[in-house]
């Protein structure tokens, strides 16, 4: 071949690589899509920061039922990624998965993300409250270093309930407080989580004559619970008398293989029997559970196990209430088969036709961004604005069964949000409850009382 037409070839080459890498480093930093123009402006890149794949499958069924609803249209779904349009405007949007990660590179991925041309306009994230904070902190210290601090990234808090993170050789502070006025909770926290189990149950069966709380030192998110219920058992109880305990439940070598207890539930179980049978009167009595899943397990087995040598005056006024750390799957197995009464709490609307179940967040969180980011103009709206104005009632299309708003510090107005789920002895099926007034949990009106009765799972 002439070295003039290899010098030519070489050339097209360098060029083709050129012209690739740049499309990639658009495609990657620019924030826009090629193939989606025609709307109000760029592409809105929403960064969607979840450890799980299950998580994002949630995420994707928000965006469905979105769609099954005319709030979203043109979706277009990929491994990682799940763009859409607003009706209106038109305007595209693109959710972009960031999967797994710890502490450290959450943050490296955050100050990444927001320090490049065309920053996400919203961050959703996490399911645990270490990773929240994490990504709260991280963009708190982008906004430090950003010319106009008021401005930036929202965070979109689907599942972190703790009210409080904990921060090493200091005093704890509030979550939302951590990137203040832009971080809006989706989910209920553990006071609100807390304050509704004990209300339902407390107008179900009674108000507790006593209350031991079982809390898992090692565990900030069961402190910061505990904490909820204590705050909870003043309001409906208040002449109640309260003990605390302090245990290890998820350290190494504590419980038994598969959820079964072990000498640390079961000593423990003693004790709450003991505090049963020497409170006074003949009313209900709490044993109050602010653990995660397999511990709460644990202590509800270890207290049945040793309620055998208990007689029916004690048994029958015991009352297990827990937070979100079992649901109606646990529920569920131990429905007909568990000798206690249990209530915990659900973060979903009251269960009916149309459930939307674990995608029930989600859909708020796709549903509420459509609608801010459907208004007129060129421009990306300012998203917390938005949010921070927002008042969706329950029966709106773009509401999915509860409504929709938040307070001042970014907290979600509690009147409807949530349920408590229960299983009784003698009864197979897994009972749902709504808040017992209008105006127990907030300031708006919800379910009054409603009861439903599961399927046993």
């Amino acid at each position: 071949m002439p070295l003039r037409s290899r010098a030519g070839t070489l050339l097209l080459v360098i060029g083709g690589l050129a012209l690739v890498a740049w499309m990639g480093y658009a495609l990657t930093y620019g924030g826009a899509s090629p193939g989606r123009g025609g709307g109000a402006g760029p592409v809105v890149e929403v960064a969607v920061f979840l450890p799980g794949r299950e998580d994002w499958l949630d995420i994707r069924e928000g965006v469905a039922a979105c769609r099954a609803r005319g709030l979203v249209e043109d979706v277009v779904e990929g491994p990682g990624s799940i763009e859409f349009r607003t009706p209106g405007q038109k305007r595209a949007v693109r959710l972009d998965w960031v999967e797994g990660g710890g502490v450290v590179s959450t943050r490296e991925r955050v100050a990444r993300l927001v320090d490049r041309p065309g920053p996400p306009a919203a961050f959703v994230g996490s399911n645990n409250t270490v990773l929240t904070a994490a990504l709260a902190e991280a963009l708190a210290e982008a906004a430090e270093r950003r010319p106009g601090r008021d401005e930036g990234p929202v965070l979109l808090v689907p599942w972190a309930t703790s009210v409080r993170v904990d921060r090493p050789g200091a005093a704890s502070v509030p979550l939302l407080g951590l990137y203040r006025g832009r971080t809006f909770r989706f989910c209920p926290n553990n006071r609100q989580e807390a304050e509704l189990v004990a209300r339902v149950a407390s107008d179900r069966v009674g108000e507790p004559g006593g209350a031991m709380i079982v809390v898992d030192g090692n565990d900030p998110y069961s402190r910061d619970l505990a904490e909820g219920f204590e705050r909870a058992l003043e309001v409906v109880a208040p002449g109640a008398r309260a003990v605390i305990r302090r245990l290890d439940l998820s350290g190494p070598g504590s419980g038994g293989l598969d959820d079964r207890p072990g000498p640390t539930e079961l000593a423990e179980a003693e004790h709450v029997w003991r505090f049963v049978a020497e409170s006074p009167g003949d009313g209900p009595v709490w044993a109050v559970l602010p653990l995660q899943g397999s511990p709460t397990r644990r202590m509800i087995r270890a207290l049945v196990d040793r309620s055998g040598p208990i007689g029916p005056r004690v048994l029958d006024r015991l009352q297990v209430l827990c937070g979100d750390g079992i649901g109606r799957d646990t529920l569920g197995d131990l429905a007909g088969r568990c000798t206690l009464p249990v209530w915990c709490v659900s973060s979903g609307t009251l269960p009916g036709p149309g459930d939307p179940g674990s995608s029930q967040i989600p859909s708020e969180i796709v549903s509420a961004l459509a609608l801010l980011l459907d208004r007129p103009g060129e421009g990306v709206p300012d998203l917390a604005v938005g949010l921070a104005s927002l008042d969706l009632p329950a029966d709106a299309r773009a509401a999915f069964g509860r409504s929709l708003g938040f307070d001042e510090s970014g907290e979600r107005l509690a009147g409807d949000l949530g349920h408590v789920l229960a299983i009784l002895p003698g009864r197979s099926e897994v009972l749902a409850f709504g808040p017992v007034s209008p105006d127990d949990l907030g300031d708006r009106p919800g379910p009054q009382g409603g009861e439903a009765a599961l399927a046993r799972h």
